[in-house]
Formats: C-alpha cells, sequence, structure tokens
C-alpha cells in the first residue's frame, strides 16, 4: 500500500488512483466529514482514519462522496491498481480456485446479497443474524482454507469491528456461497 499512499508531512496525504490504467494522484487534507452524532459521515474508522481518508480520496477523484456509493468491488480494484479485474458468481467458483488466486497475490473482494428488504441499516435487516454480515457490503477476502472440514473463507470489513458487526468473519464455504453474491479478482 505504501506505493499508493503518501503521508506529505504537511497534514495532506497523497493517494494514487488510476483511470484507464494511467496513475492519478489525489491530495487530500486529514480533516473528515462528520454528522450529528459525532461520527465520520461515511466510512467509520475503528484503529485508525487511514481507510476514511482513502475514501475522502476516492470521492474527490470520482466527483464526491455520492459518486463511490455502491457498486462492485471490481470497478473499485481497478481504480486501486490500474488493472483490469473480473467479477463472478461464488457459485462458478470453487475454494481451491478462490485459494489459488489468493496464493497468487490477487486481491479480492466480495458483496453480500440483501436479506429481507435489501436495504442496510433498517433494524434487523441490516446483517445476516448468523455471522454478523452487512447486507448490499462488499468486503476483502483474506483467507480461504479448502482443507479445512468444511472448507472456510475469512473476510474482512473495511468499517472495521464496530460493535455491531465484527471486522472479521470466518464462515464456511456453504454459508459464504449463501451471503455472497459476487466475487471480484484483481488481475
Amino acid at each position: 500500500m505504501s506505493k499508493h499512499v503518501r503521508d506529505n508531512a504537511n497534514g495532506t496525504y497523497t493517494f494514487t488512483f488510476y483511470d484507464g490504467g494511467q496513475p492519478v494522484p489525489v491530495t487530500v487534507d486529514g480533516r473528515l466529514p462528520y454528522n450529528g452524532w459525532d461520527q465520520t459521515s461515511f466510512e467509520h474508522p475503528a484503529g485508525g482514519n487511514w481507510a476514511a481518508l482513502y475514501e475522502k480520496a476516492f470521492a474527490q477523484f470520482r466527483g464526491g462522496y455520492p459518486e463511490v456509493e455502491g457498486g462492485y468491488g471490481s470497478t473499485a480494484l481497478q481504480y486501486l491498481t490500474g488493472r483490469t479485474s473480473a467479477r463472478v458468481s461464488p457459485d462458478q467458483l470453487t475454494a481451491d480456485a478462490l485459494k489459488q488466486q489468493l496464493d497468487a497475490g490477487r486481491p479480492m473482494t466480495a458483496g453480500t446479497g440483501s436479506h429481507h428488504s435489501g436495504f442496510l441499516w433498517l433494524h434487523e435487516d441490516q446483517y445476516f443474524d448468523d455471522n454478523k454480515l452487512v447486507t448490499k457490503h462488499e468486503y476483502a477476502i483474506t483467507a480461504v482454507d479448502p482443507a479445512a472440514h468444511p472448507p472456510t473463507v475469512t473476510v474482512r470489513n473495511p468499517w472495521g469491528d464496530t460493535g455491531a458487526v465484527p471486522a472479521n468473519v470466518t464462515m464456511s464455504w456453504d454459508e459464504f456461497r449463501a451471503h455472497f453474491d459476487e466475487v471480484s479478482v484483481g488481475g
């Protein structure tokens, strides 16, 4: 990540994104937008502000926060790495194939589907009860163990540990396929 983020030692940070494969530096100050509940308005950092600052820079790069709400990990991976990426259904993958991609150093994300109403943060609809996965949300895939019985997948929430939802969730391969609608793999 160090080649994509630079602390300018003057209260600003420069992040590198890619447009059409070409690097685009974006510099932002360290201030974050806050809402009326004394929380950052968008990314809710736990243990540091780097993700919120990255999100701020990405919002500036794309033309504002409304332009970065929603979407797929495959699109974000292209902006973050400058390389092509692909989006597939977990039903088209095996745990072994996913582990091979992770072992090859390819960045991967997975997006959850909807639960009940399909809207994020509507009381009981905000997460899948069995493992506290946020609905309609993108996670980083951090580990795959196809040799476990049953095979497991570990994902990381970019929000970190919020108290309501954990930072890391390990689940069986069947749970992963039940809760996630898409997997994005960077090149």
